[in-house]
């Protein structure tokens, strides 16, 4: 009898652990794919819209899923919402290293690479793709991480 509950405890355990994991994943990936949607833009016209749309729709699926799913385990939206906000600071700083050392990273590896049988206008191309991404990264840093705060400090402040 009393194995029989401690196998039954060690089922749920295992059947939470995968789909709390699951659940964070999505949510991680979902605002991750965010950065290449900021790369995208700097080869689009300005207009937001013409952007590729499916990285948006990918990501705002992937990012409900994982909150939605998150909450349905839990229980409880202070844990969710420390975990958002926790999840969201991961690639803000990311973005914060990119949009603060990205730049001259790249360009110096490009300048080391520069060797390569490539076409000049390629490095043109890279540098001038470059210039124009990484200042972007600015605002989305900022919007990372006033959300991952936002989230991380009402989910402590929310009591069940």
């Amino acid at each position: 009898m009393l194995k029989e509950k401690f196998r039954i405890r060690i089922k749920r355990g295992i059947k939470n652990l995968f789909f709390l994991s699951l659940f964070r994943f999505f949510y991680i990936l979902g605002i991750t794919l965010l950065i290449p949607f900021i790369f995208s833009l700097a080869l689009e016209p300005q207009n937001i819209w013409q952007a590729p749309i499916n990285l948006i729709i990918e990501s705002s699926i992937l990012i409900s899923i994982g909150f939605f799913g998150l909450f349905w385990r839990e229980q409880n939206l202070g844990k969710t919402l420390r975990f958002i906000g926790f999840a969201t600071l991961i690639p803000a700083f990311i973005s914060l290293f990119l949009f603060l050392f990205g730049k001259q990273l790249i360009l110096i590896y490009l300048e080391n690479i520069h060797h390569l049988p490539f076409e000049e206008e390629t490095f043109s191309f890279l540098k001038f793709y470059i210039e124009k991404t990484i200042p972007k990264f600015g605002l989305l840093t900022i919007g990372y991480l006033l959300f991952g705060f936002l989230f991380y400090f009402t989910g402590r402040k929310i009591k069940r």
